[in-house]
């Protein structure tokens, strides 16, 4: 009790530096926890419409249909409540002299289970306004705004002409864009028949979807993955649709997580110097308490629970100001960027608990060579009238600053949730500071040369900067790093688009042809030809599936235990995706 009511006593007296090592730290954690409170409330947002994504509780998708054999085992082991096939492919659609390549996905009976599909005519998708009428078909808005189609128009689509009954203003299962070769059309599973599209060889994805009684579709998925032994046939349940939809958003939180570890590292600048300035301010109390009898252990303890006091109260302002300011800031983000963001305390505290000890360790672990340094403290200097520190060589300097270092890294891994990319990103920073020391060392040696024969008014300053180098190189760090912030931000908007208009070093081609046939080869060529136009690119589209390795049988990946995929690597995500995918190699 008597070293808390020393430290307390001790922030109370220095207001100005608990003040200002509140202040420097908080608006670190401020940005830190905003930009994870904004990933998890996207990913909790996500996985609330889960369902609504996926249209129901859990699905089996293949480039196959079930067989009678699978279809058997299913209704042996899963006690389910409903359940209805879907059909997606590509095909063209013709409206006039004009064609567009269309994604067409089947509406069968019962669908959806979950989610919605809003008319521009009827409001809600009910299967009973379709019921005994002639081939129709829904149509998405782009689709109609493209060809300039209208509802009643009539479109050739296969083998038949179709009635436009109704446009698509907005699917559930759309709610984040994901890649398509073209507009969506949708369709019964009677008109597609007619069309005659369904033919031997022709691409589909068979997705087959079941309804559970609540928390059953966790069990079913279990079941599911051991009856069901070809790697072929993707179990996916709700939960998972949401997780994959969301993979472009959490990789962009990802990055804006690595720009925070660069903000909580110049908090961690300014708090370092400030206690170190601090510190030396109460050397001659460091000493006075040596000779009442305090030892060094219990003067460390001291100062590391001030350190402690003082983080927590700046952890605290932090979640105060982004709870106030939370409603603010999602109010923007939905005005510019179109995006309605999550308001949940439940979601901000339980990031709070997450991440409670990150401010009292990084200040502890960067102060820790200050902290250090208590030790050569030598208490009869202050009775010479001087009290110093000596300083510390630079192998045990660079030691104490490990802790710290390593604190970094595990951050850089835990937001990057990639091996590569956060070694990569510490590395870089590591080398920034690096080469900023370098610089600043340079700039004292040329100084000296410089200003050797000058006046003591020119020599001065130099003398000052080099005896205090932990200050100035603190100093010409937060001023570098936050330099390299403020054009971060802009260098990044110019990147994105940029990589937008024209993906990496590709050439975007004027006219993309997809799925021509062989017999159509031939004359298309002769037609550019005539034209003076030549094809730059052919690639069959030729995929399958691997079944045996060496002679052994390929099987997918094993599930471990919860433990193991509590954390995974993007690399580690990529690897399963390969051992696991459907079509596992092509032609290219």
């Amino acid at each position: 009790m008597l070293t808390l009511r020393l430290a307390w006593n001790d922030l109370v007296k220095n207001k100005f530096f608990s003040f200002l090592f509140i202040l420097s730290l908080s608006l670190g954690m401020i940005g830190f926890v905003f930009i994870h409170y904004f990933k998890t409330a996207i990913e909790t947002q996500m996985q609330a419409k889960s369902r609504d994504i996926l249209t129901s509780d859990l699905a089996i998708s293949s480039r196959r249909s079930l067989s009678l054999t699978e279809k058997n085992k299913i209704k042996e082991s899963l006690i389910f409540e409903k359940s209805y096939d879907v059909k997606e492919m590509y095909s063209m659609l013709y409206f006039g002299n004009e064609s567009k390549l269309v994604d067409l996905k089947t509406l069968p009976h019962g669908f959806p289970f979950y989610g919605f599909l809003k008319l521009l005519k009827r409001g809600d998708y009910q299967e009973a306004h379709y019921q005994n009428t002639s081939p129709w078909i829904l149509i998405d808005q782009d689709l109609a705004n493209l060809l300039g189609l209208r509802i009643g128009d009539m479109v050739n689509l296969g083998e038949i002409s179709v009635r436009v009954e109704d446009i698509v203003v907005e699917d559930s299962a759309q709610t984040v864009v994901g890649f398509s070769l073209g507009p969506r059309i949708y369709l019964s599973d009677e008109t597609l028949l007619k069309t005659q599209l369904v033919k031997v060889g022709s691409t589909i994805r068979y997705s087959t979807h079941f309804k559970f009684k609540e928390g059953e579709d966790v069990i079913a998925k279990k079941i599911l993955d051991e009856i069901l032994t070809d790697p072929g046939l993707r179990v996916k349940t709700h939960k998972d649709a949401s997780e994959q939809l969301s993979n472009a958003t959490t990789r962009f939180n990802d990055f804006l997580g690595l720009v925070s570890i660069v903000s909580l590292f110049l908090a961690g600048i300014g708090a370092q110097f400030l206690f170190r300035h601090f510190l030396l301010r109460h050397l001659r109390v460091t000493g006075l308490l040596n000779t009442l009898g305090f030892t060094r252990f219990q003067i460390l303890r001291l100062y590391l629970l001030e350190l402690g006091i003082l983080s927590l109260l700046a952890f605290a302002l932090s979640v105060i100001v982004n709870t106030l300011s939370l409603p603010m800031i999602a109010n923007f983000i939905d005005r510019e960027f179109h995006l309605k963001l999550l308001i949940d305390a439940r979601i901000l505290w339980s990031l709070v608990l997450q991440i409670f000890w990150l401010a009292p360790l990084l200040s502890i672990f960067l102060c820790l060579p200050i902290l250090r340094s208590l030790y050569t403290l030598k208490v009869n200097q202050l009775f010479q009238g001087r009290l110093v520190f000596d300083r510390l060589p630079l192998k045990k300097t660079f030691i104490y600053f490990l802790p710290g270092v390593f604190l970094f890294y595990a951050l850089s891994l835990w937001v990057a949730r990639s091996w590569m990319v956060g070694s990569l990103f510490f590395v870089i920073l590591l080398g920034a500071i690096v080469l900023i020391a370098l610089l600043l060392q340079l700039v004292f040696h040329l100084g000296e040369k410089v200003t050797h024969r000058r006046d003591l008014f020119w020599r001065l300053p130099f003398l000052y900067l080099k005896r205090n180098r932990v200050s100035t190189l603190s100093y010409f760090l937060a001023l570098s790093l936050g330099t390299l912030l403020i054009t971060l931000v802009p260098t990044l908007e110019k990147t994105i688009l940029s990589e937008i208009e024209t993906p990496g070093q590709s050439t975007v081609p004027n006219l993309f042809l997809f799925d021509i046939q062989p017999e159509q080869l031939v004359p298309l060529e002769k037609m550019l030809a005539e034209e003076g136009k030549k094809l730059s690119f052919k690639s069959p589209l030729v995929r399958g599936r691997l079944l045996k390795i060496n002679g052994a049988a390929y099987n997918p990946r094993k599930k471990v235990s919860w433990w193991k995929n509590s954390f995974q690597t993007r690399e580690q995500e990529n690897k399963e995706g390969l051992q696991n995918r459907v079509l596992n190699f092509s032609y290219r």
